[in-house]
């Protein structure tokens, strides 16, 4: 999944690549998001879990079986939302997603 992931309303001259891994340190913390796709009867979220991979430049992996709903609905739609929660920290990001059927990665 391709994300934008700082925060556009902080200019404190911390470096994009240092905003990237500090953001990945958070979610890593965090097993479990909130993915949010778009149908045509609207919003539909699901739980679904980050999966541990070497960081490839602004990425995250999830598995799921290719007959469910959420792969229907990314590919019509494949805007997604994913939110991360634990305690007093959150994180929500929006990007685009794509189904890879690659059973190697």
């Amino acid at each position: 999944m391709t994300q934008t992931i700082f925060n556009k309303n902080a200019d404190d001259g911390t470096p994009i690549q240092t905003q990237i891994d500090e953001l990945y340190k958070l979610i890593d913390a965090i097993d479990i998001c909130m993915m949010t796709t778009f149908d045509s009867g609207g919003l539909r979220s699901r739980r679904m879990s980050t999966q541990k991979t070497p960081h490839q430049g602004s990425d995250l992996w999830f598995m799921t079986r290719t007959d469910t709903h959420k792969v229907d609905e990314i590919a019509e739609h494949p805007e997604v939302n994913l939110a991360y929660f634990k305690e007093a920290e959150w994180i929500s990001i929006t990007g685009t997603a794509m189904v890879r059927r690659d059973r190697a990665l």
